[in-house]
């Protein structure tokens, strides 16, 4: 996260991870951690960086658990003729995503 964070610039690297290491003490198994990573993503304050566990990554995708998220492009013509189109992030599997 220090190195690589979108605002990398904005967070006092070293003492966010001495703050990590204080709330993840007594983590026995990784599940234990879960809380503190998504405790230091929020710190980023970059509204872009997320934790999902192992149950909820690319293999829930590719099974579909995540395609109720789904969302849908908008958009709208001006009257001066140029179209804006809002495009969501979007989580789910490649099927929904080519739909």
């Amino acid at each position: 996260m220090e190195r690589h964070a979108m605002h990398r610039d904005r967070i006092a690297g070293p003492r966010l991870r001495v703050a990590s290491v204080r709330r993840g003490a007594g983590a026995v198994t990784p599940a234990d951690t879960y809380d503190t990573i998504r405790w230091a993503l929020t710190q980023l304050e970059d509204r872009h960086s997320f934790f999902n566990p192992p149950e909820r990554g690319e293999a829930a995708m590719a099974r579909g658990e995540c395609d109720s998220r789904r969302t849908i492009p908008s958009g709208h013509l001006r009257t001066d003729r140029i179209a804006c189109v809002a495009v969501p992030g979007f989580l789910g599997s490649a099927p929904h995503g080519t739909r």
